[in-house]
């Protein structure tokens, strides 16, 4: 299962913003792993995906409850004009694959911080 969101910009049409942290809710159903990839500034591909594991989220439900939040950090752009997200529910790493279920995925919260200031366009732009 993959998701991709549409383009937030919490600073106006050209303005800055900072990206500080999103954080996914998801209940487990079976063994996966959760890959989050994150888009800056209208590019048309994402940076390179955090994975967490099977043993990662196992590790984060040992109080039994199937409910779990992964917090994932910015990259190095954070300061952006815009950001967009891709979740993808991936084949676990070890583990069986089991019904195939998964994750329902229940939330997705973004951390992002209106700037002063403006986005500059890249040198050689018109």
């Amino acid at each position: 299962m993959t998701a991709e969101s549409a383009w937030f910009k919490a600073a106006g049409v050209q303005g800055v913003q900072q990206f500080n942290k999103l954080l996914a809710l998801t209940r487990k159903a079976t063994d996966h792993n959760l890959s989050v990839s994150l888009s800056y500034n209208y590019e048309q591909t994402f940076r390179t995906a955090r994975t967490y594991t099977r043993a990662e989220i196992n590790t984060l439900l040992t109080a039994g409850w199937p409910v779990t939040q992964l917090k994932h950090e910015a990259h190095d752009d954070a300061e952006c004009q815009s950001i967009r997200v891709r979740l993808e529910d991936v084949t676990p790493t070890g583990g069986t694959v089991g019904t195939g279920k998964g994750a329902t995925w229940l939330a997705l919260t973004l951390d992002i911080t209106p700037k002063s200031g403006v986005f500059d366009v890249p040198e050689g732009a018109t």
